[in-house]
Parts: structure tokens; C-alpha cells; sequence
């Protein structure tokens, strides 16, 4: 009798496995009537919040589930745009790679190479670079995760923590919180230049932290202790600046890091308001997300930010330990994933209101943390 039995089960059990997951309710920023601009993929604390299949789900009811290699201090994050998403992890010193294709975790490296590691960054032939803030170096990986070199010492900085690469110009730029100074170099690590001191004035700066570069070639710099952005020419000759010191929407606190998706907008999230602000390229506020906290839209220190070249938007939270993945309704996107009026019926029936960012609602499960929504 348990013979017989156990063939249908095992049959059932497949069947499961290969079925999809129930589909959740598509979450958009700002929410309905107002125009919606941003699409919420989910939070990841470790690799046990990948999708899963029906059958995975069944399993997990079964025999509980999997916890998950969990993050200590995630900081730096990059995404080659092709399912791989790195995650610097500070206190554990290592570089994590979440694989969407796979859905699987590994490390980039098992060998202890890093000290204190902190900004990332890939360039166009997905070589990752890693900014090690203890060894005061830069560190360069090949698609396979082969250490390939590093450049910078201890000379050049201070304190380094991020990083951004113009590859039509040649130059990698690294933030020096500590000296106040961004470092210039090209493609292949030989120092170029240096720019920047402390201070208050028009284009000094004052703990900068991340980047970005702009179709101009103009580089955008979080000016941490200053709350506000500043914009220098590709030889660091200052051009302006924007943002101001406050607590509402478009002002700043702690700028942290920035990034631009493929329409020109300006992400800046900002550690101590725990925010993402968007601004248009003449530093005009665009949209607002704000609601500091560990609930799912919340964020609870915001420090990096990465858009990779499909507008999907990756921000590591170091308080909430993980990282959220939010998308860009960019026309090819809405294309592949058009907006139904089922969707906005569901998004309706979670009453999300702008002025509350994070409600407990917005996830099916009640809004426990280690979920995803897609």
C-alpha cells in the first residue's frame, strides 16, 4: 500500500515544483491617480528570499524554511543587468553574488581578500571593481570573479569609499570621505589627478561620498556633511550645486549616494531622513519616497544605490540588513510588462497612499520582513 502511494506523491511533488508561484499584487510609486514612475520587485536578506515555484513553497511548509546566509553590514551594491546582482558585505568582509538566474548565493571569492570593502561598480565588459575603505585600494575582478589587479595606496587616500566610471572619457573616480577629495585615474589604475578640500564654499566639499556621471560627461558628487549635490566638470573644475539642509521632501540630511536611470532622472538616497529622492537633471525634485523604518517601501539607512542598464534600481539598507530592488517604468519595460487594469484593481484594493510609504499592507504577507513581491 505505501509503495503504491508514494508514486503519485513523488509525481505530485514534481508537477509542484515546476509550477509557478502564485502571482502577487504589482506595487507602483507614487500610487494611482498620481503618475506612477517606480515598480517595487522586492527586499532580499539573504538567499533564501529568491522566487520560488509552487513546489519549493509546498516544500517549505513541509520542512520549514531556509534562513539563509543573512547579511552583517551590507553596503556597496552593483548589478551587471543580466541577473547578478554584488552586495558588499563590511563586517563579514566578503562580496556576496546574488544570482536571479540561478537563484542561488555565492561568494566572489572563499579566500579572505578584503578588509574593509565598500563601493562597487561594473563597466561595460563586466569586470567588477571593489573599493576596500580598510586597504585603501581599489580592487578588480573579471566576469568569472577572478581577481584580475588593484590599484590606489595608501598615499592617494585617506578614506575611500565609492566610485564611478566614465569609460567614454577613460577615468575612474574615487570618493575620499576623509580627505574631502575625489581621486582620478584611468581604465587601467595609473593616478591622474585629485580635486576637492574641505570646506563649505562652491566646490568644496565636506565627507563626499558617492557618484554619478551624467550623457555630458558632468560628475555628480554627494556632498555628505554639506546636504547637497555638487557638480564638477570631468577635470573637476566646479560647476554647481544644489539640494539644501532640512527635513522635507527634496531637502537633505545626509546625502549618501546617487545614480541616473536611462531618462536622465537623479536618484539620492539619504541615510539619516532613510529617503530616496529623484530629481530632474536641472536638480528640480521629482518624486519623494520616504518612511524610515523596516517595513517593506521603508528604508532604514540607505547608503548605496546602483541602476543598471535596464533601470532596475538596487539600494542596500545597512540598518534593515538587505537590499530592495525597485524598476524604472522605462517604455521598453511597460512594454514587456503592461500595466492591466486587474493590476491597478489589486493595487486599489491595498489602499497605499502616498503619504504613507511603508503601510503593513503592501506585501500579501502582512509585511514581514525576508519577502518579495513580484
Amino acid at each position: 500500500m505505501k509503495k503504491n502511494l508514494l508514486a503519485p506523491l513523488l509525481l505530485l511533488l514534481v508537477v509542484l515544483t515546476g509550477c509557478a508561484a502564485p502571482p502577487q499584487p504589482r506595487i507602483f510609486w507614487p500610487p494611482p491617480p498620481g503618475e506612477m514612475a517606480l515598480e517595487f520587485v522586492g527586499l532580499y536578506y539573504s538567499d533564501a528570499d529568491f522566487d520560488k515555484t509552487a513546489g519549493q513553497l509546498f516544500l517549505e511548509k513541509i520542512l520549514g524554511r531556509s534562513v539563509g546566509d543573512s547579511f552583517l553590514r551590507p553596503v556597496g551594491i552593483a548589478s551587471d543587468g543580466q541577473g547578478r546582482v554584488y552586495v558588499a558585505d563590511q563586517l563579514l568582509k566578503v562580496v556576496r553574488i546574488f544570482d536571479f538566474n540561478a537563484r542561488q548565493m555565492h561568494l566572489l571569492s572563499e579566500e579572505n581578500l578584503f578588509t574593509r570593502p565598500a563601493g562597487l561598480a561594473i563597466d561595460s565588459q563586466k569586470r567588477l571593481y571593489v573599493v576596500d575603505a580598510g586597504a585603501r585600494k581599489v580592487a578588480v575582478f573579471a566576469p568569472d570573479d577572478k581577481f584580475l589587479y588593484s590599484f590606489g595606496s595608501g598615499d592617494l587616500f585617506d578614506n575611500p569609499n565609492y566610485l564611478a566610471i566614465n569609460e567614454r572619457l577613460g577615468r575612474i573616480y574615487v570618493s575620499d570621505g576623509k580627505g574631502h577629495k575625489v581621486v582620478v585615474f584611468d581604465l587601467e589604475g595609473k593616478y591622474l589627478f585629485s580635486f576637492g578640500q574641505r570646506g563649505m564654499a562652491p566646490g568644496e566639499l565636506y565627507g563626499p561620498q558617492g557618484m554619478a556621471i551624467d550623457s555630458n560627461n558632468q560628475l555628480y558628487v554627494a556632498d555628505q556633511f554639506n546636504a547637497r549635490i555638487q557638480v564638477f566638470a570631468a577635470d573637476g573644475a566646479y560647476l554647481r550645486h544644489f539640494g539644501e539642509r532640512g527635513d522635507g521632501p527634496g531637502q537633505m540630511e545626509m546625502p549618501k549616494d546617487l545614480a541616473f536611470d536611462s531618462a536622465g532622472h537623479l536618484y539620492v538616497v539619504d541615510a539619516r531622513k532613510g529617503s530616496l529622492t529623484v530629481f530632474t537633471a536641472a536638480g528640480e525634485p521629482y518624486m519623494h519616497l520616504s518612511g524610515k523604518g523596516w517595513r517593506p517601501l521603508s528604508l532604514g539607512n540607505p547608503s548605496f544605490i546602483h541602476i543598471d542598464g535596464a533601470d532596475r534600481i538596487h539600494i542596500s539598507d545597512m540598518i534593515n540588513l538587505r537590499f530592495v530592488i525597485w524598476q524604472y517604468l522605462n517604455p521598453a519595460y511597460l512594454q514587456a510588462h503592461p500595466i492591466s487594469e486587474d493590476d491597478l484593481r489589486r493595487l486599489e484594493e491595498i489602499k497605499l497612499k502616498p503619504e504613507d510609504a511603508a503601510p503593513d499592507a503592501a506585501l500579501p504577507s502582512g509585511g514581514s520582513p525576508g519577502g518579495s513581491v513580484k
